[in-house]
């Protein structure tokens, strides 16, 4: 990506897409919290009064419109596309449109911008191993993974055909409060599991070792892309400043999820007997997945608690624990980087105070906070 560079300063003129998402939330509260002027857009089903008590500007757009899309993105200096489908499950017609297309509309769209900064993800390397650079070989695999990899080069190719400068970011899996996804249906299961009664829980020690990141750490990393002089023409990696072991990880969600844990010896090696059995451990989680989904319902209505939250084991999650997906940032942290939250385990377990507060699980150990 070799862009002109140009930056732009406190009181910029900024446009998020998606930001009625997790991410797209946080990057409206970091951009305005960093003096810039910032527009918010989601399609207009997508609730973003809580945006404009932000400070925000809000602008309703269905990106698929290029009218909407141009409406939008109208005198905008720094374009900062986080809209996109996650959904492991969506069709490849889906994930195209939305991850794919839409990515070129927005490009085309940004006629005034100084910067684009469009977010992608670590996915693009598929399964990758130890300390993964940005410049490591792509390898997607998943349907989503190959989508968010296309829609990366997409960006690359019309932002370079127009001279716009473009930083890319590739956050890896992303958690902190307001998540429904990633790491949240699993705390939701644990608090299941704990409200019905399991009073402590094996977990093996060390495994694989594998990459989070803080939600407000990806909003920073994007306010800094958009902004600093050097930064346009690269992509970046994002994760925490160390990766977790899995069983460390499954220890975190437990906990945080009141759910006691104590370690047992268990050779990861055994772990490589996984994929022969893959389709009769999916069988078993979707059926297990079903009776968690009618057993939480049930407590929610008993409890009054918000219906945010669906406990599930995911076969995604239980893969990435299963492999080692770590990443290097320094490229990001040559530009100046610094963690608002370095350690996952507090993060983690904040993130689970934040949800018995907004009454998303139940806190079993009193009353609900």
């Amino acid at each position: 990506m070799s862009l002109r560079a140009g930056a732009q300063g406190r009181g910029s003129r900024v446009v998020i897409t998606g930001a009625g998402g997790f991410l797209g939330s946080a990057l409206t509260r970091a951009f305005v919290a960093a003096g810039h002027r910032v527009r918010a857009t989601d399609l207009p089903h997508v609730d973003l009064s809580p945006h404009r008590r932000m400070g925000a500007e809000t602008v309703c757009a269905n990106l698929k419109d290029r009218l909407d899309t141009a409406r939008a993105l109208a005198d905008m200096q720094i374009v900062v596309h986080a809209a996109g489908l996650f959904d492991l499950s969506a069709s490849e017609s889906r994930l195209w449109a939305v991850n794919v297309e839409a990515v070129q509309t927005v490009c085309e769209a940004a006629i005034h911008a100084e910067r684009v900064v469009h977010i992608s993800s670590t996915g693009v390397y598929g399964r990758c191993g130890l300390d993964t650079h940005e410049d490591a070989p792509k390898s997607a695999s998943m349907t989503y993974e190959r989508s968010k990899w296309a829609g990366e080069q997409r960006a690359v190719e019309i932002c370079a055909a127009r001279d716009l400068p473009l930083a890319v970011l590739r956050p890896t899996l992303i958690y902190g409060a307001g998540s429904r996804y990633g790491l949240a249906p699993t705390i939701a299961l644990f608090a299941l599991r704990k409200k019905r009664g399991l009073m402590t829980l094996p977990i093996a020690r060390g495994g694989p070792v594998g990459h989070l990141v803080h939600v407000d750490d990806v909003a920073a990393a994007a306010v800094l892309v958009a902004t600093h002089p050097d930064a346009a023409g690269r992509a970046y990696n994002v994760a925490d400043a160390e990766p977790v072991h899995a069983g460390d990880l499954v220890r975190a969600l437990a906990e945080t999820s009141q759910v006691p844990v104590h370690s047992v010896a268990l050779p990861w090696w055994t772990t490589k007997a996984y994929r022969p059995l893959r389709p009769w451990v999916a069988r078993i989680v979707a059926q297990q997945n079903a009776r968690m989904e009618g057993a939480w319902r049930r407590i929610v209505d008993e409890e009054g608690l918000e219906h945010a939250l669906t406990p599930r084991l995911e076969m995604d999650f239980i893969e990435y624990v299963l492999a080692n997906h770590s990443y290097d940032t320094s490229r990001l942290q040559g530009l100046g980087f610094v963690w608002a939250h370095p350690d996952p385990y507090v993060g983690i377990d904040q993130t689970g105070d934040w949800y018995r507060r907004q009454r998303w699980i139940p806190n079993v150990n009193g009353a609900l906070a």
